[in-house]
């Protein structure tokens, strides 16, 4: 009996030490201690979630815009020796008769990956004109264009990963090649000239965007070309400058509204033309 007594403290010890000791947890069991241990913290994620923004932003990416510009026509065209001066604005032009104006419409395609893409670009311009010559008459003039654009580019200077609003800021350097398909004609009582000319223009030129908010954006792109440097085949020189904002309507949609201003320049035996074309342009821009 009093072997027991003095047993009993030490059994008491070793079975509550006994239960102080972690138990197994059974396998699909945790308790709060183990969860609030494995759960990631935000801080763990973050480097994650760029990583997967970062290779997000070097897949493909293709954009599709259907733009409408209604430029103002101004500048000057000599046929042999007979001179038409522009300055009829766009919506003059339209209100005319058929014939005067062909709606400048523009079809743009751009392709990216990481910092490298392509951007194909289509126009088509037909207007016609009439003015009073030396010795009496009238000339009737006509010009149809039509240009075909493909650059390459590439990002020098890009926004970080998933970035956007105030501060994201993307610069592109161009180059690339110009077709022009240009046709001349004049016609009056006494003579009836046609003209065309077919010319390939390297061309240069850079592009900026800058956030603003989540929403809108701020772009501006220049470029130059021709140069003469082949009087067979290259303007003398063109110009080409577009500004304006960016609605970012929804990831896959944007709606662009600017100003845009091309002057192109040319000269082949007597026939010279310095034409420029500036106005407003809407673009509705579709990304997948």
């Amino acid at each position: 009996m009093f072997g027991m007594l003095v047993a009993a403290p030490a059994i008491f010890a070793q079975e509550y030490s006994s239960a102080l000791r972690p138990s197994t947890v059974p396998a699909g069991f945790a308790s709060p201690l183990t969860l609030s241990a494995s759960a990631p913290s935000p801080a763990a994620d973050a480097p994650a979630n760029g990583k997967r923004q970062a290779d997000a932003d070097a897949g493909w990416h293709f954009k599709l815009g259907l733009p409408a510009w209604l430029p103002s026509v101004g500048g000057d065209l000599s046929v042999r020796g007979h001179e038409l001066s522009g300055g009829k604005s766009g919506r003059e032009l339209l209100n005319a008769l058929a014939g005067n104006l062909d709606f400048a419409a523009v079809l743009r395609l751009e392709v990216e990956k990481g910092r490298w893409g392509i951007l194909l670009d289509n126009m088509y311009l037909a207007v016609s004109g009439a003015k009073d010559v030396r010795g009496g008459g009238t000339v009737d003039a006509s010009v149809k264009m039509y240009l075909g654009e493909i650059d390459g580019f590439y990002t020098f200077l890009a926004p970080k990963p998933g970035q956007k609003g105030w501060g994201a800021f993307r610069v592109d350097a161009l180059a690339g090649a110009r077709f022009a398909r240009l046709e001349l004609g004049a016609k009056t009582d006494r003579f009836d000239v046609d003209r065309g000319h077919t010319l390939i223009d390297p061309i240069i030129g850079a592009r900026m965007e800058l956030g603003l908010t989540h929403w809108l954006s701020y772009k501006l792109r220049g470029d130059i070309g021709g140069f003469g440097i082949d009087p067979g085949t290259t303007s003398n020189f063109e110009w080409n400058v577009e500004t304006g904002f960016e609605f970012h309507l929804a990831k896959w949609v944007d709606l662009d509204l600017g100003y845009r201003l091309l002057d192109f320049q040319f000269k082949r035996d007597s026939s010279n033309l310095d034409l420029l074309l500036n106005g407003p342009y809407v673009m509705l821009q579709f990304r997948f």
